[in-house]
């Protein structure tokens, strides 16, 4: 027979009490809040829509989790750690495809100007 938790929860709560059972929770929170707000930028941005899908697919996976270490006692289960791994991953990407985003959009105007110039001067020959 198992004497141990029967829920990540209440783990978490044997192990680390009240406070880290209020981290634990503060993290899924804040990694759920970052899957929202990360989607929401994603779709403003035409470059970044590849985002979108991911975070639907770390949602549905921290959903997953959380629904089933209601009855199981896996709190330490890596599974966890490794979508909050991905959830800092996609924020990371997602402040690099901004800037580069950006750049590529003030250098197609340059590209097409020159490309115009070059014809002109084909022509007059």
């Amino acid at each position: 027979m198992s004497s141990g938790p029967h829920s990540i929860y209440f783990q978490t709560l044997e192990e680390q009490g009240f406070v880290g059972l209020a981290l634990y929770m503060l993290l899924v929170g804040s990694c759920w809040a970052s899957l929202f707000t990360l989607r929401r930028s994603a779709l403003r941005s035409a470059s970044s829509q590849w985002i979108v899908p991911y975070t639907h697919m770390i949602e549905i996976s921290l959903f997953g989790f959380l629904v089933s270490g209601a009855f199981l006692g896996l709190a330490n289960f890596d599974l966890f750690y490794q979508c909050v791994a991905m959830v800092i991953i996609l924020k990371i990407l997602n402040q690099q495809e901004g800037p580069a985003a950006t750049q590529m959009r003030t250098e197609q105007p340059q590209t097409i100007e020159i490309a115009e110039e070059f014809m002109v001067a084909e022509n007059a020959k």
